[in-house]
């Protein structure tokens, strides 16, 4: 069983290095099991450490717990206009300190029932918990986020066509209308684009939201920043564009044609991708594409 163990963790391992093709909640995710691995294996070596077992349900729990309180409390204070204003580092700071303050009663509590400490579960211990989270955790939350805050690009597919899908009228495949292109032309004033490496900007295909993340996709590839989904819409305003989902926005010049997938649809864009469609929105949108045309 443990073989078996160090085997899945070099494969979670190997699977970092072409981080590409990883969406950001697998990568987070990965990596806090990863390392809650790494330190059961430590400590379950150690003189009078627990079992094997026991020491990795004790770390999965120190490891994920965190990361999942440091993704809801990014995404929560992303939601207060201050916060988007300040840098990437600084909010990266304000999310990893508000994760561990979260995290403080719970590492006690696991410490309590897991490893039977006989710790009271008073504000001076949690203050004293925080105090010895804080950096530690921050650190990690830092350092996992920077490839992307120094801006990795990610390869990435479009969502693969069903076999039952259902096509419905949509408007012939053209070319951009010049109104379209001129206002594309001015993407590299918007704000968004300065944290995207020069050579993969262009004309923005889509936006995707994930998790605390966008990805931009351009005619020159893929790339995810640190950044809100609404605040890039709003730079974006020159650009004739519809947001067909509540994680997904697509300029219309790049949208060749609407179908059906299930209850939902789908958008086909011209570098091959598809994006989705809410329901309540599909005819909208094959109105404005045929307006478009």
């Amino acid at each position: 069983m443990g073989r078996f163990l160090y085997e899945w963790a070099d494969r979670a391992v190997t699977a970092l290095t072409d981080i590409g093709d990883l969406s950001p909640r697998r990568y987070f995710f990965t990596i806090a099991v990863v390392l809650g691995l790494l330190f059961a294996f430590t400590t379950s070596d150690d003189q009078g450490g627990p079992g094997l077992f026991h020491s990795l349900l004790l770390w999965q729990l120190q490891s994920c717990l965190p990361m999942a309180l440091l993704l809801i409390a990014h995404m929560g204070w992303s939601r207060f206009r201050w916060f988007e204003k300040t840098g990437p580092w600084v909010q990266l700071l304000v999310s990893g300190m508000t994760g561990s303050l979260l995290f403080s009663p719970l590492a006690l509590l696991i410490d309590v029932v897991l490893m039977g400490d006989d710790e009271a579960l008073s504000l001076s211990e949690m203050a004293g918990e925080f105090w010895n989270l804080w950096p530690p955790v921050t650190l990690t939350w830092l350092a996992i986020n920077a490839p992307f805050v120094f801006g990795l690009r990610l390869r990435g597919a479009g969502v693969s066509s069903a076999d039952d899908t259902v096509p419905v009228d949509s408007p012939e495949e053209g070319s951009p209308s010049p109104g379209m292109l001129a206002a594309e032309r001015g993407l590299e004033t918007v704000p968004f684009m300065s944290l995207i490496a020069p050579d993969m900007r262009g004309s923005v295909l889509y936006l995707q939201a994930e998790l605390h993340y966008l990805a931009v996709i351009t005619e020159r590839g893929r790339s995810l920043i640190l950044y809100n989904l609404r605040d890039a819409i709003a730079e974006l305003s020159a650009v004739p564009g519809l947001q067909t989902h509540r994680s997904h926005w697509i300029a219309l010049s790049q949208a060749t044609r609407v179908r059906r997938l299930g209850r939902q649809g789908v958008v086909e864009m011209r570098n091959g991708d598809e994006v989705p469609v809410s329901r309540r929105r599909i005819d909208e949108v094959r109105r404005l594409l045929e307006s478009h045309a």
